[in-house]
């Protein structure tokens, strides 16, 4: 089937209703072909991918001298424990720091698609079934797209950032194809036509 995708000023693609391209463009063995209704990439080398290395790094720091100043002066079994939970994070942040700051360094990106059967961000597949909402969080610089996955009984949001984010209108478009495509098949995925408020976007 032709493949015909829309690129937006922003450089996303955006089906026109009629594209198709062959499901294997998932890496998965597919066998007939499957909608995409977007494809995009995101970018670790920009402002938000700096603050992705620097800010763990920080923390590493800030744990790691916590964590000295703690085992420099413990002699209780409790105090060492503590001092021990400062270690820990204090490698965790230094493991996500150390990867962003690669990903920066080399400018890596990882692609986005929206499809009639789920989400692919960075390799990882998310199924419509599993997912409870789409929706959108509006910022100063744009629209980053979200959703809440079915299974959890407290609100989780997973961000999909994008370089660029979608501006308003790309978003509406966006959850206009995605009612007519997906909405029908899964009635209970709530898809919201309008990007929201979010906490910190003004």
């Amino acid at each position: 089937m032709e493949v015909r995708l829309n690129a937006s000023r922003s450089g996303h693609m955006f089906m026109n209703r009629v594209g198709h391209l062959p499901r294997s463009v998932f890496s998965r063995e597919r066998t007939s072909s499957l909608a995409i209704l977007f494809l995009g990439r995101y970018k670790f080398r920009t402002i938000n991918g700096l603050l992705a290395a620097v800010i763990p790094l920080v923390f590493t720091v800030a744990f790691a001298t916590v964590a000295v100043k703690i085992f420099g002066f413990a002699d209780e079994l409790l105090t060492r424990i503590v001092g021990s939970g400062f270690v820990v994070g204090a490698l965790i942040f230094g493991s996500l720091g150390l990867y962003a700051l690669f990903s920066l360094i080399s400018n890596k990106s990882v692609e986005i698609s929206i499809s009639e059967e789920g989400i692919t961000a960075a390799g990882r597949f998310k199924a419509w079934e599993e997912i409870g909402k789409f929706y959108g969080n509006r910022y100063s610089n744009g629209i980053c797209l979200c959703y809440a996955p079915k299974s959890t009984r407290i609100h989780f949001e997973k961000s999909i950032a994008t370089t660029p984010l979608l501006s308003e209108q790309e978003y509406m478009s966006l959850a206009q194809e995605m009612c007519r495509c997906v909405g029908h098949r899964y009635p209970d995925l709530e898809i919201a036509m309008q990007p929201m408020e979010s906490a910190g976007g003004s």
